[in-house]
This record gives structure tokens, sequence and C-alpha cells, in this order.
């Protein structure tokens, strides 16, 4: 995958609020409850997630949406 960041328009600190966007929505119902001790593993990671560069971000973004997205087709 590659991403420009001009072209594409998407950016490490707008990934940033994403991630944490995300890792915040976890830890709402029902998803609290499906993830658990997962939980504190997704906010240690914040860290790791912004030395990571552009294309790895949004591979990792793209794999955090696709767990709200199975959960959904579940019927939760």
């Amino acid at each position: 995958m590659f991403v420009d960041e001009v072209y594409d328009k998407i950016t490490k600190e707008e990934n940033r609020e994403l991630f944490l966007f995300l890792t915040n929505k976890v830890e709402e119902e029902p998803y609290c409850l499906i993830f658990g001790s997962q939980l504190q593993v997704l906010h240690d990671k914040e860290n790791e997630f912004e030395n990571l560069n552009l294309e790895q971000q949004v591979e990792t973004l793209l794999n955090l949406l696709s767990i709200f997205k199975i959960r959904t087709d579940n019927r939760l």
C-alpha cells in the first residue's frame, strides 16, 4: 500500500485522532464487553502507533475498523 500525504490527504496527526477515537469507542458498550482485557493493550500501543510510518498507520486503522464491522455484522 502506498499513501501519499498530499494526494490522499492523510496525515499522521489525523490518523492519531482517529486511533484515539476508535480506542475510546472500544471502552463503550457493547464493545467493552467483547474486548475486556484487550482495552489496555490498545491504549498501551498508542506510542507505537505514532511511530509507525503513514502506510502502517493506515493498515492498523483499517484492521481496527474491521473489528467494528465484524461485530456489527453479528448483530450485537
